[in-house]
């Protein structure tokens, strides 16, 4: 990762599409990111991911013990990053008009409100409505982190502070699926309930460190209104299409799937032109914005590594839970050191950003995926239940590969708007996060299902295959990508 702020040139004068400043400079390292404060936006987005990891083990449980059925499991996992999804962009606007510190809090007290209603959700329609609202909260909660760590830190630190983030990304999902897999060692119908109760309190300790995050916010939030048609608009559009992902994989795309899916998208349509019409300072998304070359190339490449990244969590672990007759927690036993190999290089990657350019950084970790991918897929195909010990290794190096591609990409995307707006950076990647590992599960699962599933030998390798295919196409993007400029972004903008 760059010690540096990305640099670009050409950027549209303000008032042109990104949202001019009130002429006075911009703060970048005053109030300053503390490691007490740093440590406490960690916890929050370890909580946010934590959820995430537990959520796909607790669903059959939920379903079974509320008698919700399969359609009732699929919503439960659904409705999370449903809610989460629909309200980034918007949560990251929110903290940069109001405050980030007190949009983060805000959020972290929705968070651990809907976690004790579902831990005491009666039934499904409690249950569903406190998930999405779940959602919604850590929707509005994790913008924050990103854009604070932004606004607030330069440089290495900045650079050191990203890589935390992503070593406690990899490590909530993780630890979320082993945490939910021992509660549900016991086959106790309370277990799901002390997952989220467990959520709840640890969301409680993440608000109370909250006090030590530094308080930051646009310098131009007194000339800029909220986007209410704007923030409907995408939230219908985008809530559409991912939920048509999600259930229309488990229902057989009916016919109302498919008419959904077109609606939500022509939604999004509409969205865009929406914008357009709108003055770039009320804008939720100024258009201008998306036109930087490095955040419009990085957000296409962050959709295609999570489409990845998603799918391959996802057949892997049905592939393990299916042939090899693995629980939940087994299946996420054979993760762990996939995960250890991303935190792990994620945390030490800054070293290296100070002698390689981000694209040189993405290049390397992608084309190092497609091989990796491609090495496991030929483990697998010539043996349905490759040993551990030859699995393992490939497994480890594979979520190092994986952290060159994150890293550099996080900080080419947080970086393409001056720091002022981070939080629509942020909102920007997260969003592209949940709708690459919607659109990678569907698109994935549906090759995995075509070609026989779990029980037919050659499923697994040939998605693995296609996943080798998409790090190509990944490594080829970042000739797209700018190395460097003459000028800071944030200067040319004031």
């Amino acid at each position: 990762m760059s010690d540096t702020t990305r640099t670009l040139s050409g950027c549209p004068p303000a008032g042109a599409g990104i949202p001019p400043s009130t002429g006075a400079p911009e703060p970048t390292t005053t109030p300053g990111l503390t490691a007490a404060a740093g440590l406490a936006l960690m916890v929050g987005g370890f909580v946010g991911n934590l959820i995430f990891g537990a959520s796909t083990l607790l669903a059959p449980s939920i379903a079974a013990d509320l008698g919700i059925g399969t359609d009732g499991a699929t919503l439960t996992v659904a409705l999370f990053p449903l809610g989460f999804a629909v309200v980034l962009v918007l949560g990251g606007r929110l903290g940069d008009r109001y405050g980030r510190r007190l949009v983060y809090r805000l959020g972290l007290v929705g968070l651990v409100i809907t976690s004790v209603a579902v831990a005491l959700a009666p039934g499904a329609v409690t249950l569903l409505g406190a998930r999405f609202l779940q959602g919604t909260a850590a929707g509005i909660m994790l913008p924050q982190v990103l854009s604070t760590i932004q606004h607030t830190a330069v440089d290495h630190a900045r650079a050191r502070w990203q890589a935390w983030y992503g070593a406690v990304i990899g490590a909530g999902t993780i630890v979320g699926m082993l945490l939910a897999g021992v509660l549900m060692l016991g086959g106790s119908p309370a277990g799901w309930r002390l997952m989220f109760w467990a959520i709840a309190l640890l969301s409680g300790v993440a608000l109370v460190l909250s006090v030590l995050v530094p308080e930051t916010r646009s310098p131009h939030r007194r000339t800029s209104g909220l986007d209410g048609v704007g923030t409907v608009l995408l939230a219908v559009g985008l809530g559409g299409v991912l939920l048509a992902l999600a259930v229309g994989r488990t229902r057989g795309w009916p016919w109302w799937i498919d008419a959904g899916l077109l609606a939500s998208l022509l939604v999004l349509v509409v969205f865009g032109w929406w914008e357009r019409r709108r003055p770039a300072e009320q804008a939720l998304l100024p258009p201008a914005a998306l036109a930087e070359p490095a955040l419009a190339t990085g957000l296409a490449m962050a959709v295609a590594f999570f489409a990845g990244y998603g799918a391959f969590l996802y057949v892997v672990t049905a592939t393990l839970q299916a042939r090899a007759r693995l629980s939940g927690l087994a299946s996420a036993g054979e993760l762990v050191l996939f995960t250890l190999g991303f935190i792990v290089t994620a945390v030490l990657l800054p070293r290296l950003s100070g002698r390689w350019p981000r694209p040189r950084l993405l290049r390397t970790g992608a084309f190092a995926q497609a091989a990796l991918l491609v090495a496991i897929a030929a483990l697998w195909w010539s043996d349905p239940l490759p040993s551990p010990w030859l699995l393992q290794p490939l497994l480890t190096l594979l979520g190092a590969a994986q952290a060159f591609m994150y890293n550099p990409l996080l900080g080419t995307v947080m970086s393409a708007v001056p720091s002022r707006i981070a939080g629509l950076s942020s909102g920007l990647f997260s969003t592209g996060q949940q709708l690459g590992n919607s659109v990678g599960v569907t698109l994935f699962g549906l090759v995995f299902a075509g070609l026989g599933g779990a029980g037919a030998a050659a499923s697994l390798p040939a998605c693995l295959l296609v996943q080798a295919a998409v790090a190509v196409a990944f490594a080829a993007a970042t000739g797209l990508l700018p190395v460097s400029s003459p000028a800071p972004i944030r200067r040319s903008m004031r």
